[in-house]
């Protein structure tokens, strides 16, 4: 016990060394991976060296300026992207002028140019239209991968319905905190006392050993003088001689000391006041620490979560809940944008144009009619 506390002072002195050294590696680890990559690079930086000196050897033009050959490269690239247009505008002309030759024109959409003509000034918002709701489609499909694997990942018994009805109060989350807390606390507690009782135990059992070193000559001594002293008195009271009985009473006396001194020093040994005050503290502490639990446990049934759950479990299980719900809400929205954005604006003026429900396929008529 007189070394406990300087060696839990000298553990934390060594935790700071550690803690102290993994700060000085991680500091030298960077300046390794410096140091490797100017290693690397520096082959590449004497190349870069070497062709700097030499085009600064290079004189002057004035006809050719620094930036000539990336202009030259630039309009030769431009060239080639306008005559490869202009094949393709070619093949598109002729492709375009035999579709004309083709065509049968229905008069029920002549008479509807005007509103054909502004649909085609849309186009490019329909064709934006029509990518944004498969981005949406895409996004809403993702999320719903998302929400079905977090919700595995909770365990048995939760549902995408428990999930939006779930909800945990501020005052439910301060109390799992707390009982975090407690719990943490009271084991700390039964801890720290069974390691005293451990430490007494040990410095108990050590002074046992070094008791149980007295010779055994002194107790045998002991009982033989005791036995001498009343054999002594008894032949000296016989034979009437004083000095053999005075004598002998003397060794009776002695050996009686030891004796008493022997079986005063057992008894104390198997008393030990400090290890019935260190158990009842124990018994005490770990009455505490199960009593802690088990309000946990009723306050885990209460919220409606596996009674198997460590406060930090239950803060992280709240968390990742809260955040299904967020993913839940962001696909209500995404739905919602995706029925609003096929029940109105474009799509919703094709529909109404041709007599097409917008639920249908009205962007493959519509792209075939304009």
């Amino acid at each position: 016990m007189s070394e406990y506390d300087g060696l839990v002072t000298k553990d934390g002195e060594l935790q700071r060394a550690i803690e102290l050294i993994g700060t000085q590696i991680t500091k030298a680890e960077v300046d390794q991976r410096l140091l490797q990559a100017q290693n690397k690079l520096f082959p590449t930086y004497m190349v870069l060296k070497e062709k700097e000196d030499r085009l600064a050897e290079i004189p002057e033009t004035t006809l050719f300026h620094e930036d000539a050959l990336t202009a030259l490269e630039r309009l030769e690239t431009v060239i080639s992207h306008l005559e490869m247009q202009m094949t393709r505008d070619a093949s598109d002309l002729k492709q375009s002028e035999k579709t004309r030759g083709n065509l049968l024109y229905d008069e029920a959409i002549i008479g509807l140019e005007a509103s054909i003509s502004s649909l085609q000034k849309r186009s490019e918002q329909f064709k934006s239209a029509s990518t944004d709701i498969t981005i949406l489609k895409a996004q809403k499909t993702t999320a719903t991968d998302n929400i079905r694997g977090k919700i595995e990942r909770l365990g048995k018994g939760w549902t995408e319905e428990k999930i939006r009805r779930f909800n945990l109060s501020v005052s439910q989350e301060d109390q799992s905190r707390i009982a975090k807390d407690e719990i943490s606390d009271a084991k700390r507690v039964v801890e720290s006392i069974r390691s005293k009782l451990e430490v007494h135990r040990d410095s108990m059992v050590g002074q046992a050993v070094q008791g149980a070193r007295i010779p055994t000559l002194i107790k045998i001594a002991g009982y033989t003088s005791t036995a001498l002293g009343i054999s002594g008195i008894a032949l000296g009271i016989a034979m009437s001689q004083l000095l053999l009985s005075v004598f002998s009473a003397c060794l009776l006396i002695i050996g009686l000391v030891v004796i008493v001194n022997t079986r005063n020093e057992s008894a104390a040994q198997a008393s030990d006041p400090l290890e019935k005050k260190y158990t009842g503290d124990l018994s005490t502490a770990e009455s505490a620490y199960a009593k802690v639990l088990t309000q946990w446990q009723a306050q885990l049934d209460q919220i409606g979560f596996d009674q198997n759950l460590s406060p930090d479990g239950a803060l992280d299980l709240s968390r990742t809940i809260r955040e299904i719900q967020t993913d839940l809400a962001v696909m209500k929205e995404l739905d919602s944008r995706i029925e609003s954005m096929q029940n109105s604006g474009y799509f919703g003026e094709i529909g109404h144009l041709f007599g097409m429900k917008t639920a249908g396929c009205p962007v493959k008529s519509a792209t075939a009619i304009l």
